[in-house]
């Protein structure tokens, strides 16, 4: 059900095509489209390339990756940049900013919101 409710939001963030907050860039990294990523369903947003700025990457975010980090909100209250290395090994391996990029797509959704460098906190949704 929870994985339903959160394919609908993720849905409506696409459509809109909505930027994701990042705690320490005014660089626009934008929500794009559904896609695959590491065998799976996954959310494909846009990063910018510095060297050319006409060109961006595509990185992505499966859904279990976010279930993974809604649970770990939910049991915690919170979650940190070193334990999203630890436990979405290949997540954190395609690149650094998928943690936030992870997190901003859910505090946009009102699940977290950044608390400190490598921390975001759970807003109890």
């Amino acid at each position: 059900m929870i994985l339903e409710k959160l394919k609908n939001e993720i849905n409506t963030l696409i459509i809109t095509k909505s930027l994701i907050p990042k705690p320490k860039t005014d660089n626009e990294f934008k929500i794009l489209r559904l896609g695959k990523r590491r065998g799976e369903s996954a959310v494909i947003y846009s990063i910018p390339n510095h060297k050319e700025t006409s060109f961006h990457y595509e990185k992505g975010i499966t859904y279990s990756e976010f279930l993974q980090v809604l649970k770990e909100l939910s049991e915690t209250g919170y979650v940190t940049r070193s334990w999203f290395n630890k436990n979405l090994l290949e997540c954190a391996k395609e690149g650094s900013c998928n943690f936030t990029s992870l997190c901003g797509i859910l505090e946009l959704l009102g699940y977290c919101k950044y608390s400190e460098k490598g921390k975001y906190v759970s807003l109890k949704k």
